[in-house]
């Protein structure tokens, strides 16, 4: 068996041939690659330390599935958290960067 790879107009293909004497016809797969879409969340990003903070939406707003890491926001530390699209889903990777900025403390 022989196989090999082929490029026509930005779309790949592969055929598959037969070695010789095998009583079989060559065969031709077309593959399709989509390209990824940016995952959209209507989020927060700034809160003031101790205040309530958002939960992190599983599903973005463009309907993507995924998880976040870490799983929710901390209302004590600035830090970056990922989504990271569900295994099938056409989405890139997002982080979202919170900033927790310090309570004013004038009287």
């Amino acid at each position: 068996m022989v196989s090999s790879s082929h490029q026509q107009y930005d779309q790949p293909f592969y055929t598959w041939t037969p070695d010789v004497g095998e009583c079989a016809t060559p065969f031709t797969l077309d593959v399709t690659i989509s390209p990824s879409d940016t995952p959209i969340f209507s989020i927060n990003d700034t809160y003031c330390s101790g205040e309530t903070t958002d939960a992190l939406p599983n599903i973005s707003d463009n309907g993507y599935s995924g998880t976040w890491f870490p799983a929710t926001i901390s209302n004590t530390t600035s830090r970056s958290y990922t989504w990271v699209p569900d295994a099938g889903e056409c989405a890139t990777l997002f982080t979202l960067d919170v900033t927790i900025s310090p309570n004013d403390t004038h009287f």
